[in-house]
C-alpha cells in the first residue's frame, strides 16, 4: 500500500480495524509497551488528536499533522497488503 499522500493517510487513520505502526512506543500503566494499534476512529477533542484504539489508544497530538508524523508509514508501506 502506498501512503505517499496526506489524504491516504488519513483515510487509513480513519478506518476502523486498519491497523498502525507507531514510531515511537506506547508505554502502558502495566508497564508493557507497544507500537501497534488496530484503529476505532480518530478522536478531535478542543484542538488536540489521538487515535482511539479497540484496545489502547495513541498518545495525544497537539495538531493533526503531529499524529500523522508520529506513524511509521515507511514501515507500514513495506508490511501491509490491501
Amino acid at each position: 500500500m502506498n501512503f505517499n499522500t496526506t489524504k491516504k493517510r488519513l483515510a487509513w487513520l480513519s478506518k476502523r480495524g486498519n491497523i498502525v505502526t507507531l514510531k515511537t512506543h506506547i508505554h502502558l500503566s502495566d508497564g508493557r509497551k507497544l507500537r501497534q494499534l488496530i484503529v476505532d476512529h480518530l478522536q478531535d477533542k478542543d484542538g488536540f488528536y489521538r487515535i482511539i484504539g479497540t484496545h489502547y489508544n495513541s498518545n495525544i497530538y497537539t495538531n493533526l499533522r503531529k499524529l500523522v508524523e508520529a506513524i511509521d508509514w515507511e514501515w507500514m508501506e513495506q508490511n501491509t497488503e490491501v
